[in-house]
């Protein structure tokens, strides 16, 4: 029990100390009052308002509201034509990892997806390639690979529509979800 409630307190403190300025949402950017997440991660939309998306997880193991922890981000972000993990989204993928290895009875679904440009068959493998590529950092972080399961959905499941980088910036990503 005092160790959950010192994890709770690093936790909040961690969070604490990101408040001043938001790794995961570059500066100078406007794209109509949320950022581009050219970094690597972002917190979901919805972030500390009750969406599940954005949730942490309690002291109790169960969801809560917990803004600034890390579990609260449950998208990956890439780059074009990229399957490689920016540093900014590596914290993010730790956090999970230890919740994880925390937690051995949960599993996670890895989905990746690409934006609308290149044809079906190269957005379903580059999909694949970012959501292996999660499970890779996750698995030496000491999660057991038969607990993550990925797939790809490519271009298939947009979370932005739009034909602009604004939009696209958004749908390449990889989801984590448990």
């Amino acid at each position: 029990m005092l160790n959950k409630k010192f994890l709770l307190i690093a936790l909040v403190a961690f969070g604490l100390a990101g408040c001043a300025a938001d790794p995961m949402k570059p500066e100078g950017v406007d794209t109509g009052g949320e950022a581009a997440p050219s970094d690597g991660a972002e917190a979901t939309p919805g972030y500390g308002d009750g969406d599940i998306n954005a949730m942490a997880i309690s002291e109790e193991g169960e969801f809560g509201n917990y803004p600034g922890d890390p579990l609260s981000h449950r998208r990956i972000f890439f780059e074009y034509n990229s399957y490689s993990v920016e540093p900014a989204a590596q914290a993010v993928i730790e956090a999970h990892s230890q919740y994880l290895v925390g937690h051995p009875g949960t599993n996670i679904t890895l989905e990746g997806h690409a934006d609308e440009r290149g044809t079906r068959e190269y957005n379903l493998a580059l999909g694949e390639k970012r959501a292996e590529a999660v499970a890779e950092l996750m698995s030496a972080l000491g999660v057991d690979r038969n607990r993550i399961v990925t797939t790809s959905y490519g271009e298939e499941k947009p979370l932005e529509l739009g034909h602009n980088e604004a939009a696209w910036s958004k749908n390449r990503r990889v989801e984590l979800i448990y």
